[in-house]
């Protein structure tokens, strides 16, 4: 079955585990530099650069939009998902969360920029993704 007939795709091994742990690194290392600098009054936290904890779904979570390092992933997923989904796809944004042993995602509908998205886990303990293509909600 298709992209198009499904309405998602699940594309194992898109990165390797090597690339997956370094840019899971990145973030873990970002996340204790950003909770120290915050802690210690060394940054503005209005700083958009710095991540936040005040993400609405997961409170307390570290969480950022538009990481450099994302960004770059955007373009290098680019050309796999065009070859998954036969749609030429132009990146708009990229959003990461560092869920932590107890966080919950509930169950959502993202909102109409992210009708094609590109869920990723790159490290940490294993757990499940779901989709529900109808997009409906609890």
């Amino acid at each position: 079955m298709s992209f198009k007939t499904k309405k998602y795709q699940v594309i194992r091994g898109a990165l390797s585990k090597e690339l997956a742990n370094f840019i899971f690194n990145y973030m873990m290392l970002q996340r204790d530099a950003v909770d120290f600098m915050m802690k210690n009054n060394k940054v503005n936290p209005a700083n958009p650069f710095m991540g936040r904890r005040d993400d609405p779904q997961i409170p307390g979570a570290y969480s950022k939009y538009a990481d450099w390092v994302m960004e770059t992933l955007l373009q290098y997923m680019r050309p796999i998902m065009k070859a998954k989904t036969g749609m030429d796809l132009i990146p708009t944004y990229s959003y990461t969360r560092l869920y932590e042993k107890g966080d919950i995602l509930k169950r959502h509908k993202d909102r109409p920029s992210c009708e094609i998205s590109t869920t990723l886990h790159l490290g940490g303990n294993e757990w499940p993704i779901f989709l529900d293509p109808s997009g409906a909600t609890l």
